[in-house]
């Protein structure tokens, strides 16, 4: 009988988790996502977790932008607060997959570069003109944050 309460507690706590983490997906408009770029600047924040520890930093640059301007899954604005955990998945023209941290994503010229790992610091760089859809994940609680 024990063994059937904590299944059942088990797959109510994955049914409750998914729940909440299935209103955390957006999309933000390639157009709009340009538009948000353009007004960013890039910042220095110290990290406060050793999760970069293998590059030893102790400040990344980020693109400055407090809330991220996107759409929900009934297609209405929505503003997002920007943290550090919040993954942003990009597909390009040739429906290649690439995931970055949103809030390190730096454009550049006609190209966007951010990292795809806070462990191992690694950065990625995408021509602007091949974005074709643009994914955000806010549901990631993790514990990176800055100072």
């Amino acid at each position: 009988m024990n063994n059937a309460k904590s299944l059942y507690k088990g797959i109510m706590g994955i049914f409750i988790v998914m729940i909440f983490t299935a209103c955390s997906t957006y999309t933000i408009p390639v157009d709009s996502f340009k538009a948000q770029m353009e007004t960013s600047s890039k910042i220095c924040k110290a990290t406060n977790k050793p999760g970069v520890i293998f590059a030893r930093a102790d400040k990344i640059e980020t693109n400055g932008i407090e809330y991220i301007e996107c759409l929900n899954k009934k297609l209405q604005p929505v503003k997002v607060k920007a943290n550090p955990n919040i993954i942003m998945q990009v597909t390009d023209s040739n429906n290649k997959k690439t995931v970055f941290y949103f809030d390190t994503v730096l454009k550049e010229d006609s190209v966007i570069t951010g990292f795809t790992s806070y462990i191992f610091m690694t950065k990625k760089s995408i021509p602007l003109n091949s974005i074709r859809k643009i994914i955000i994940d806010a549901s990631r609680k993790g514990n990176f944050s800055y100072k």
